[in-house]
């Protein structure tokens, strides 16, 4: 049987198609092979070749043993593991179920369960790649369903008789000759789409609640209060992606450009200690009461004259992070509010942003700043060591508990460090040079030293006991960013520059089709920040866009310009710009996002130019339409009454009404078959079924009364036929009692042919 084979392939390909669904997680991967190995072999060896099946009580009793395999993972208390438990199941039962002779009970289990891999999948995977596979998921599943209710419905309308003929059930027709009218499926098809839109747009979401944000072990940025140099080097190697960063210019509006790559902040170090036990080295923040933070973020200062306000660019950023283990979140300091963020704090002494609770860690998260930060696409060096414009009262300079700590540095431990800075700082000191020319020799001796590489080899070969700092800049002169950092902080504090690690991220990768930044693990960066007294400063330095008054801090990057990455392609930015339309649209469609306007909808991570200028055009449509200014004023829906809008109303309306009375065809557009207690069944004979069904499609239905005939009279009376298309009825009807009642049973080629054309031209009166 033809639909069976078709109905044995869909099942195969929406086999597959489930478990690629399934497989698109960590941990699961081997689910789309098991799945596909299992629907090629059914197809093959089973349903083709019919070489080998399984009895359905062997079946069972391996779908109990796929159950007991799968139960070890549902117990182990981890919602994750449990949901990945239920997608290995769904996926051996359905290769068991492949296995067997297709039936009816086959292919209705099967449909079952890759609905429930739709589910299941949907729980563990939101990402782009879960809706690209949805689209062909959906379409060769509504096709299965299509050929499963063929299928169905012919198994059931052919019973045996007493005599062995196969003859057709009452009131039931042959879906073989169910053909949908051309009209209909142009009509019907959009309509569907566009309703279940409606109602795809119009039900809410929530933001990043699906597992796969803290599943295996994916999904997770950000960086802790303390790092290892295995730790670093292990984000560089990383390309997941973990935010998207805009930046705007607050006086035009335009996508803002830079010149060199941006430094997000992330998290202060401010000690360094070697760890005997593991024989490693670390850095961590010092924690002190008067250094946390709980405040909201400062307010802008402004510069009273014009001149200095030329000297810097009002920035406004808006970075979109992926969830994160972690509290501290990123900022380009110096920053001010825009408006209120309830989630978001600011820790002055750090020039930190954390968030203000754990309840919204593991969810995709959205702020925006303001920064001085830029200016004419470059980002400033010089950041003031504390903002001078909070409420609370700050000392703005360095107080010598602080001081101290930035300070500390283990002699004994370093003493190859040591001596390779002393050298360097005793001839830049020779040269009668400052503070600020010390710093950056030292930062120019390890980033500009041919002698130094970049490198992300993380193994370690230093003997046990050697400090990984005093190592690599004697011996290893190899390594990433934080070991440039780490190296420089240190040699700083041996020349007594008060100095601490900041670690972030450094990225210039632009996308283009979006408009913004994309920050990837691998752009994970260390720099160093030297605290210089203001009367230290050296001639020129000044922090334009900053409060006056206080220390500086001035930033230095180490590491060579070997270390840079690579940016992606435009292929890969075009794939990064549609999950945001995904993240947006699909994931975090809330119940407050669908209440806004047209404009909203554009909005999307901080109004990203490329798509949310459509909507603002789409809006202002809207808003003219109301105001009556569309069309220069035809249509104007604010008036209480339109004399045009009411003409074009009321011929509308007659039209719809006359085509829906007088239209045989658009009454009767998505019907297939009226069924009854006075509609007469099928009389088994293919050609007088067709013709029957295609009068149906008419508005004419043959009742049980109605001998053939007489039908075929009714229907030339109310369709009122021309000759061609009575004799056509009569040739039908003749033939029917031919093979009823007279000693031919088959047709030849020629009455075939007679009677194939007869019904083409009975068709053609639907056009």
């Amino acid at each position: 049987m033809k639909t069976e084979a078709l109905l044995k392939i869909h099942f195969v390909a929406l086999t597959i198609l489930g478990g690629c669904l399934l497989g698109g997680v960590s941990g699961t991967e081997s689910l789309a092979t098991i799945a596909l190995a299992a629907g090629l072999f059914s197809l093959v060896f089973v349903d083709w070749l019919q070489i080998v099946y399984l009895p359905p009580s062997i079946a069972y009793i391996l779908m109990g043993i796929a159950s007991i395999y799968c139960v070890g993972g549902f117990w182990s208390g981890v919602d994750e593991r449990q949901i990945a438990a239920v997608a290995r199941l769904l996926v051996l039962v359905q290769a068991v179920l492949h296995l067997q002779k297709k039936s009816r009970r086959v292919f209705e289990q099967l449909s079952v369960f890759a609905l429930l891999e739709l589910i299941v999948a949907a729980v563990l995977n939101d990402a782009l790649y879960f809706g690209m596979l949805l689209i062909p998921f959906s379409i060769v599943g509504l096709s299965t369903m299509v050929q499963l209710q063929s299928y169905v419905c012919q198994t059931m309308t052919s019973t045996a008789s007493r005599s062995g003929q196969i003859e057709p059930e009452p009131f039931s027709f042959d879906v073989r000759n169910v053909k949908l009218s051309r009209v209909g499926l142009f009509v019907l098809g959009p309509a569907v789409l566009f309703f279940a839109a409606t109602f795809f747009y119009a039900l809410p979401r929530s933001s990043g609640n699906g597992l796969q944000s803290t599943a295996f072990g994916q999904g997770t940025t950000g960086y802790s209060e303390s790092v290892r140099f295995e730790q670093m080097g292990r984000l560089l190697q990383n390309p997941q992606k973990v935010m998207r960063l805009e930046l705007r210019n607050k006086e035009s509006g335009r996508a803002y450009t830079l010149r060199e790559p941006a430094y997000l902040r992330g998290q202060v170090l401010d000690g360094y200690h070697w760890d005997p036990v593991n024989d490693l080295g670390e850095w961590e923040t010092v924690r002190r009461r008067d250094f946390v933070g709980n405040h909201r973020l400062p307010r802008e200062y402004v510069e009273e004259e014009a001149e200095r306000r030329e000297k810097f660019d009002r920035v406004e950023a808006t970075l979109r992070i992926e969830p994160s283990n972690t509290m501290a979140i990123f900022s380009i300091p110096p920053y001010f509010e825009t408006e209120p963020f309830d989630s978001i704090r600011h820790w002055p002494r750090h020039w930190l942003l954390k968030r203000s609770g754990n309840e919204a860690r593991h969810q995709r998260m959205e702020y925006s700043f303001l920064t001085h930060a830029f200016s004419r696409g470059q980002q400033t060096q010089w950041l003031r060591y504390v903002d001078l414009t909070s409420e609370r009262h700050y000392s703005s300079t360095i107080g010598a508990w602080e001081r101290q700590m930035l300070l500390q540095i283990d002699r004994t431990r370093l003493p190859n460090l040591i001596d390779a800075a002393d050298r360097v700082a005793d001839d830049l000191r020779a040269n009668s040079k400052g503070i600020t020319e010390i710093a950056a020799g030292l930062e120019t001796y390890l980033g500009q030293n041919p002698e130094f590489t970049y490198s992300l080899d993380l193994s370690d070969q230093r003997p046990r006991n050697v400090d990984p700092m005093d190592y690599f800049i004697s011996t290893k002169k190899s390594g990433h960013c934080q070991y440039y950092a780490g190296a420089l902080t240190l040699m700083l504090r041996s020349q007594g520059i008060p100095a601490r690690l900041v670690v972030g991220y450094k990225t210039d990768e632009f996308n283009s089709f979006g408009e913004y930044y994309i920050v990837r693990q691998l752009h994970a960066h260390a720099w160093v920040e030297a605290y210089i007294d203001r009367d230290q400063l050296s001639a020129g330095v000044d922090l334009y866009g900053q409060a006056p008054g206080g220390g500086v801090w001035m930033r230095l990057d180490p590491t060579p310009a070997l270390g840079e990455e690579q940016g992606s392609g435009r292929m890969s930015h075009m794939m990064d710009f549609a999950q945001i339309l995904w993240d947006d649209y699909v994931l975090d469609m809330s119940n407050q996002r669908q209440q806004g306007t047209l404009q909203d909808l554009g909005q999307g991570v901080g109004e990203i130019s490329a798509y949310s200028a459509y909507f603002e055009q789409i809006d202002q449509w809207v808003q003219r339409l109301k105001a009556g200014e569309l069309g220069e004023g035809a249509v104007a829906i604010h008036e209480i009454f339109s004399w045009r809008v009411t003409v074009v109303s009321v011929f509308v309306c007659l039209g719809a009404v006359l085509v829906w009375r007088n239209s045989y065809r658009a009454s009767n557009l998505f019907s297939l078959r009226r069924t009854n207690n006075e509609t007469a069944g099928l009389s088994g004979v293919a050609f007088f079924d067709q013709m029957c069904f295609l009068l149906s499609r008419m508005g004419l239905y043959r009742k049980r009364f109605q001998t053939p005939r007489e039908f075929a009279r009714v229907a030339q009376t109310e369709l009122s036929c021309d000759d061609q298309q009575a004799a056509d009825l009569h040739r039908i009807v003749t033939r029917l009692y031919e093979q009823r009642f007279g000693s031919s049973q088959e047709l030849d080629a020629a009455q075939q042919q007679e009677l194939d054309q007869a019904l083409r031209r009975i068709e053609s009166m639907l056009r």
